[in-house]
């Protein structure tokens, strides 16, 4: 049924007149992805000669160096639900160029995209992998994109089909060990390309096999064709990230710096050696990161610090911005970062849990299914995550009654005006001064102004020479 229903989806999405909004979202999208490969590329070390020899040729050549590299720093952009640019940039870009598609369709192809994937994001929003980590929606916008654009609509189904029997599953060592974490997204697209070439019959039950591993929610028919419906655009949801790293770290980020010019307005010059203590408060999803982040974060790479506080808040200290190059002092100032993260506490701020729980239920009340998640599955969730039962209980176990309480019902209507909200504050004590700064977000819709001012400075940092 889901795969008729994303057929369904694209044939209406193929001819409505996109809203002008909606254009200038995917528009900033396409630059922003753009400069993000351009960056990342400045560190990723890949054989041309040897792809070459393997026959790895252009447009399969381009999009797997380009999604690799905007993967690299986590400077990406992110809808509700899914970090969708990665694959629907790259793989319409690539295919339009090869295939001489007019601009327009292209453009179209990736708004495609990212509706297509934001959806497959909601159904598996409840499950194994979360966030950046599904891997397999680059598989199937990819999958979907190319039949748009080089195939028929009417094929889509068989192309989802070929993908989501052999779906991609990354594990956190994979994605916030190392830099193995580029290949989230390169991987997959590339598989979904190649579903186009062959011309196998569809097998009735790839989507039950892959909803049943990767979605632990109880969705009726109904909600289904709801979430598959084209009476709302996710790419409006569409946020652009000021800073890199995983959005749950950004706020962190933002207040840190800002605490930290404000010292240097007082003082003549900053000592992290005068840093008495940092307290952050945050909600439980970036608390759970960084239990995840932390048992990798052991300098040999600069992954795990996106995700990690600790690790975001100790190099926002020490530097003079946060850019890519903000990274690379993870391994050449060990000594000094890890003496600013021994003068960290975290602590699980309940307010803004419930504030990200009822903003999300808001705008998408069936996201939690007509039944709660099943004690099983959320233990399913744990002991994939490798988080100790114990932490989650000390952090904030309330969110399970909190959800139930929060369901609504599922005939009220999907609101795309959906702004995503991490909420955070950080404390720092420098000498005898206590400064303090709370964040709701620094990532900024791509419909704002905002979003504009982020894409220049990155425009900026791109263009200085290294």
């Amino acid at each position: 049924m889901i795969l008729e229903l994303t057929r369904d989806l694209v044939k209406e999405l193929s001819k409505i007149e996109i809203p002008e909004d909606i254009k200038k979202a995917v528009a900033l999208q396409v630059e922003n992805l753009k400069l993000s490969a351009e960056i990342g590329k400045r560190k990723l070390k890949f054989s041309e000669e040897k792809a070459d020899k393997i026959g790895i040729k252009p447009p399969l050549l381009q999009i797997l160096i380009n999604s690799s590299a905007s993967m690299l720093y986590d400077w990406d952009d992110y809808l509700f639900a899914g970090h969708t640019g990665h694959s629907a940039v790259f793989t319409a870009l690539a295919l339009g160029e090869e295939f001489k598609i007019p601009e327009e369709k292209i453009k179209r192809a990736i708004f495609i995209g990212n509706e297509i994937g934001g959806r497959f994001g909601i159904l598996t929003l409840i499950g194994p992998l979360n966030g950046q980590m599904m891997t397999y929606l680059h598989g199937i916008i990819s999958a979907t994109i190319t039949e748009y654009l080089t195939g028929k609509i009417e094929n889509i189904p068989k192309r989802i089909c070929s993908y989501i029997s052999n779906p991609h599953f990354i594990h956190f060592e994979g994605f916030m060990g190392g830099e193995t974490k580029l290949f989230t997204a390169s991987f997959p697209i590339v598989q979904g390309v190649i579903s186009s070439l062959f011309d196998v019959k569809e097998n009735q039950y790839s989507e039950e096999g892959f909803v049943r591993i990767f979605s632990w929610n109880d969705f009726s028919e109904d909600t289904i064709k709801a979430i598959f419906s084209p009476d709302f655009f996710l790419t409006r949801t569409l946020m652009i990230k000021k800073y890199p790293g995983c959005a749950y770290v950004l706020p962190q980020i933002e207040c840190t710096l800002k605490i930290k010019r404000k010292i240097e307005e007082n003082f003549e010059k900053f000592d992290i050696d005068c840093i008495r203590e940092i307290e952050v408060e945050y909600s439980i999803i970036p608390a759970l990161l960084d239990v995840i982040s932390s048992r990798y974060l052991d300098f040999s790479s600069h992954i795990p610090a996106q995700f990690s506080t600790y690790g975001a808040v100790a190099l926002a200290l020490y530097g003079q911005n946060f850019t890519p190059e903000t990274y690379e002092k993870v391994r050449s100032h060990k000594n000094s970062i890890l003496k600013i993260i021994s003068k960290i506490k975290t602590k699980h701020n309940t307010k803004y849990t419930r504030k990200i729980l009822e903003k999300v239920s808001d705008s998408f009340p069936f996201l939690y299914g007509e039944k709660p998640p099943s004690v099983k599955n959320i233990l399913k969730a744990i002991s994939h995550s490798q988080i100790k039962i114990s932490h989650l209980v000390k952090e904030g176990i309330f969110i399970i009654p909190a959800l139930i309480a929060r369901r609504t019902k599922t005939e009220r209507k999907i609101k795309d005006e959906f702004k995503f909200i991490f909420p955070a504050k950080v404390k720092i004590q420098y000498k005898d001064l206590l400064l303090e700064e709370e964040a709701i977000s620094h990532s900024a819709p791509a419909i704002s102004e905002d979003a504009e001012k982020n894409i220049q400075e990155k425009r900026e940092i791109a263009s200085k020479k290294v």
